[in-house]
């Protein structure tokens, strides 16, 4: 960071380079930062010359999205899909996640986790995401389509932290499909 300019960079291992974080804060006097090797971010602290304390971790980890593990499905339903909407970024009000299934009116859930996982659940099927967690329920809509906003808080501390995804579908005969995992990184 710059103090005084309200600019900060970051050293990408060739060049310094100016990144581009959205950011109300004052550097002044007084700060100082480390690298904090267990969580694998940036810790600054001070600006005590006009009154403020800060403490903030710093993640050069950029907002993004990846699909991981496998699906399963009763034999001849379709695979739940589960994707993005957008980039999982800092402040992203109008980010969400989705999944699409074979028909309108399908019960389908979500499943959102702090970690991945692979527990074998029966029939060739795994859970992808471990605990805690929290199950949100949803209603496939027209085409198929359900979708669950995912509002990420303005909170720069979360910049770094995954969140991992996986849907679930109720077929007819008391089926129950479930799509591959999706790992949210949450950056800038």
């Amino acid at each position: 960071m710059a103090l005084g300019t309200g600019r900060e960079w970051s050293w990408d291992g060739g060049d310094w380079v100016e990144r581009s974080v959205p950011s109300t804060r004052i550097w002044d006097e007084g700060t100082a930062a480390c690298f904090d090797e267990r969580r694998s971010r940036i810790v600054l602290f001070g600006g005590g010359s006009q009154g403020h304390d800060w403490f903030v971790a710093y993640t050069s980890t950029p907002a993004g999205h990846a699909l991981y593990g496998t699906s399963c499905v009763p034999v001849g339903a379709p695979v739940p899909d589960l994707f993005a909407i957008g980039d999982p970024s800092v402040g992203n009000r109008g980010f969400a996640t989705g999944v699409r299934v074979d028909a309108p009116g399908r019960a389908v859930a979500l499943l959102y986790g702090a970690t991945a996982a692979a527990t074998p659940f029966g029939l060739g099927c795994e859970l992808a995401v471990g605990g805690p967690g929290v199950i949100l329920p949803a209603t496939s809509g027209a085409g198929g389509f359900g979708e669950i906003a995912s509002r990420v808080p303005a909170a720069m501390w979360l910049r770094g932290t995954p969140v991992h995804v996986q849907a679930f579908a109720l077929f007819g005969g008391g089926g129950i499909g479930a799509s591959r995992g999706l790992r949210l990184m949450i950056g800038d």
